[in-house]
């Protein structure tokens, strides 16, 4: 092809009805992407002007520039050219727009979602620019990228009660236990700190994810669960001796294996290849879907920011680590967080959750299980609306180092407890270091139970639990305002509680030993075989 085509005044008038040329430059304005893709260059490095992804809406142009050639035509960023070659959009700082790639949010009804997960695909920083715009399928997120709303939305076109996942928002990842015991693991030969030791280290690299877990599992809703679960990245392949350096110590005392995070091999829900998201920012989005706006998932180091709209819960997934979640704002249908498979130093701070007016439909709001450690909920408000009263407000079992701080609840009633540790034994995780702090509870009508400690059986291990200013404002629970239950030889022990109620209330406490307790309202009844072995003291207020 020639690097440069002299234009006569004959063909300058025959193109002229199609694409516009600028006085005085070689320019060409082109009126939409399809017109675009019929327009036929003329030199190597030619540039031109797209005013309009489809016509006359203004929105997803640029300027694109001709290259000889191939590559594959993307749809926003890279167009095939007639004749050959390609059209390359100029992008700044790799910044791309959800438009760019066809999305539309000036349609009612308009299915966005090929051109939305097109710029996830292709582009580092992508931003829905502040539109409204419909999917019909989850958006799976890529590592390493910034994915911005700038205040605009995502819409679940789904119908209600479709398939599982089928409304949600985004996946970033896509595990579940169904799906990781199809991957072949590699015995872990020796381990200490952050350095594990292998039969053969071929076919890791440094900046892989990989996923440490032990032999021991548990049986959950059906499925088998390992006892202990990480993720952590390698920095460092010693291909000589064997070993592999990851990012964070393995903190366990058992026989554990080890696989690649994410695999090609492995096909798990809509027949996506098993994978984990690391390094990713989500953030300025509202989203809307009956749905979890993130159902199946796993990662690493990612940030959700400034999200806010209706779901079904606030923040629900599977193997969230060193993952942080900020200012969430949900009004919610199922629950407000179920951090499940292995989730582990992830925080979710500043949580604003109200139930949504056609009531909830699980009676646990917070549920942390699974293998799960190192977690923290901090500055949250819980309203639930008058027309519901779930079971449990708060549980967590089978999770250690949890930490539940500076927060504000707001119920109508309750029919079990409040705050509460528990835990079942037969080979589930201990939940060991459970701190609640600084939590106001708010009830319009009686609950049963404010503050929960339960050993279901001989087997239970719960050590060291905290209550520290705790505070009830509501009419006299009906059963207890700190209720600790073991078993009798499986006592409770390592709890300390600071609790505040306004209106009074009993401590149950049976088969516990060696707690320290404090009780602080208007009345104080104690109903206990173990009275004498804690150290319980109260103080009246009027």
């Amino acid at each position: 092809m020639n690097r440069r085509k002299f234009i006569s005044f004959l063909s300058f008038s025959a193109l002229y009805s199609s694409s516009r040329l600028s006085w005085g430059s070689d320019l060409y304005h082109i009126k939409s992407m399809s017109e675009l893709r019929n327009f036929k260059p003329e030199y190597i490095g030619q540039e031109v002007y797209l005013e309009s992804y489809y016509v006359g809406v203004g929105r997803g142009g640029g300027y694109f520039t001709f290259h000889e050639g191939v590559r594959n035509d993307n749809g926003g960023t890279v167009i095939s050219a007639v004749g050959g070659g390609y059209w390359l959009r100029r992008l700044h700082n790799d910044h791309c727009l959800v438009y760019d790639f066809g999305a539309r949010d000036d349609i009612d009804g308009f299915d966005s979602t090929n051109a939305i997960q097109g710029a996830i695909d292709n582009c580092n920083h992508i931003s829905l620019g502040g539109g409204n715009f419909n999917i019909s399928h989850p958006l799976y997120l890529r590592s390493n990228i910034i994915f911005d709303g700038d205040f605009g939305s995502l819409s679940s076109l789904v119908p209600k009660n479709s398939a599982f996942m089928k409304g949600s928002i985004f996946a970033p990842g896509n595990y579940h236990p169904d799906f990781l015991q199809k991957i072949i693991k590699k015995q872990i030969l020796d381990y200490k700190n952050n350095s594990i030791k292998l039969d053969d280290v071929s076919g890791f690299r440094k900046g892989d994810i990989v996923r440490i877990s032990s032999h021991e599992s548990t049986l959950s809703f059906g499925f088998w669960v390992e006892n202990y679960i990480q993720l952590s990245r390698i920095i460092k392949v010693d291909s000589l001796n064997k070993t592999l350096i990851i990012e964070h110590p393995v903190s366990f005392d058992g026989e554990l294996e080890l696989c690649l995070a994410s695999t090609d091999s492995v096909k798990a829900r809509f027949g996506r290849p098993l994978f984990c998201c690391t390094d990713t920012i989500v953030r300025n989005t509202e989203i809307n879907t009956w749905d979890y706006w993130i159902a199946d998932s796993c990662t690493y180091n990612m940030l959700f920011e400034n999200i806010y709209g209706s779901a079904k819960s606030v923040v629900y997934g599977n193997s969230y680590c060193y993952t942080t979640f900020k200012n969430i704002r949900i009004k919610f249908t199922g629950s407000v967080s179920e951090l499940a498979f292995g989730s582990h130093f992830t925080t979710l701070e500043g949580i604003y959750a109200i139930s949504s007016d056609e009531g909830v439909s699980k009676k646990e709001m917070i549920s942390w299980t699974e293998a799960g450690r190192n977690c923290t909920l901090s500055r949250f408000l819980l309203r639930i609306n008058n027309n519901e009263t779930p079971s449990t407000i708060i549980r967590v079992s089978g999770h250690s180092n949890a930490i539940i701080k500076n927060g504000q609840i707001f119920i109508f009633s309750n029919s079990n407890n409040i705050l509460s540790v528990e835990n079942y034994g037969n080979g589930q995780p201990e939940c060991a270091n459970i701190t609640y702090s600084n939590i106001d509870v708010y009830a319009k009508e009686s609950i049963n139970v404010f503050c929960d400690v339960f050993k279901a059986n001989d087997t239970a291990t719960i050590e060291k639990v905290s209550f520290h200013n705790v505070r009830y404002f509501g009419m006299k629970p009906k059963v207890a305002l700190l209720r600790l239950r073991g078993t009798p030889l499986n006592t409770i022990s390592g709890v300390d509680a600071i609790i505040y109620s306004k209106y009074g209330g009993d401590a149950k406490i049976a088969h516990a030993k060696g707690n320290y307790i404090h009780l602080t309202s208007v009345a104080y009844e104690s109903n206990t075989e173990d009275y004498s072995t804690n150290n319980v003291t109260y103080s009246k207020v009027n």
